[in-house]
């Protein structure tokens, strides 16, 4: 299973500005809010674009992008069978 994927190129905005992204998987509606809320998250690029988004993580607090990473491995980690989910999920 993937939750993230992490571009090891740059990327070139419309402004010339060159920026670092990954792909990370998300509840639909929740890549809706994240993209209406912050510029720097987009549809994913050569991924399915309702459960993906390209996060430009150089523009984001570390924060925010701390925790985009632990919600869509928590995701992924959710829709494992219950005797796999053990052995991924993080202990708190």
């Amino acid at each position: 299973k993937i939750f993230m994927c992490l571009w090891l190129g740059e990327d070139v905005d419309t402004t010339g500005d060159r920026s670092r992204k990954f792909a990370c998987k998300l509840p639909p509606e929740r890549n809706e809010e994240l993209r209406e809320r912050y510029e720097t998250i987009v549809p994913a690029f050569h991924w399915n674009k309702k459960h993906w988004s390209d996060i430009y993580f150089e523009k984001l607090e570390p924060c925010v992008v701390t925790a985009l990473i632990i919600e869509s491995y928590n995701l992924i980690i959710s829709k494992l069978p219950k005797a796999s989910r053990g052995k991924y999920e993080k202990k708190q």
